[in-house]
């Protein structure tokens, strides 16, 4: 990565991987199982404080290359027809959003959402189509967005610390189609959904000075 760092933000190019979303074993929108891949990126080097609680986030725009890697047995055919169909080798573009909010009123809570949009860098006809607007407000504005060539992934997510019993629970819940605000959560629960939800506690051994973790995820 080079970023330039100014107090408590960052701007730069990088390759790293990202990961979004309380989840330690799973997450639905950005993990590092994957390459990094090149973007630009706008984020938060510590949280930022407000009188509403603290803030963080982060926005990118990047680059997609096919892997060149087939499915399995992509030469099967059924009824005299292929089963798989090749994609588009064409670069996509990609572009997302994180914020994360501790609110000041409710000490170890953690509240967020995400986005990602993306499409192929030949349907990129606008200047909006490199950045993580489309759908926010459920309003599609460039000719990509209108014909459906730009695909939207979306998840609101939390986390809730416990100091003092060392323990956490968190959950994240995403679907596609459309990001996940509050305008969209229960509308159109025919699209593919998913989530993530699970609990962490350690649980201190005093005679040898250090702990058990007891975890669980479900994704």
């Amino acid at each position: 990565a080079i970023r330039y760092n100014l107090r408590s933000s960052s701007i730069g190019i990088s390759t790293e991987n990202i990961w979004w979303g309380p989840g330690y074993n799973q997450s639905l929108l950005m993990t590092n199982n994957a390459a990094g891949f090149p973007h630009l990126t706008y984020q938060s080097l510590r949280p930022l404080r407000t009188r509403f609680g603290s803030v963080e986030w982060q926005l990118i725009s990047g680059k997609l290359k096919n892997s060149g890697v087939e499915p399995i047995e992509p030469r099967r055919v059924y009824d005299t027809h292929f089963l798989y169909e090749p994609k588009n080798n064409d670069n996509r573009f990609i572009s997302g959003m994180m914020l994360s909010l501790q609110p000041s009123f409710l000490k170890g809570l953690h509240i967020g959402f995400a986005k990602m949009a993306y499409l192929y860098q030949a349907d990129a006809n606008s200047p909006l189509d490199y950045l993580p607007l489309f759908g926010f407000f459920g309003i599609k504005t460039t000719a990509a967005e209108k014909a459906n060539r730009k695909q939207m992934l979306g998840s609101i997510f939390l986390r809730y610390q416990m100091e003092k019993e060392k323990a956490e629970i968190y959950a994240e819940f995403g679907r596609n189609d459309k990001p996940m605000v509050p305008l969209f959560f229960m509308d159109e629960l025919t699209v593919p959904t998913a989530f993530v939800a699970g609990f962490r506690k350690l649980f201190p051994l005093r005679a040898h000075r250090s702990n058990i973790e007891l975890g669980l995820e479900f994704t």
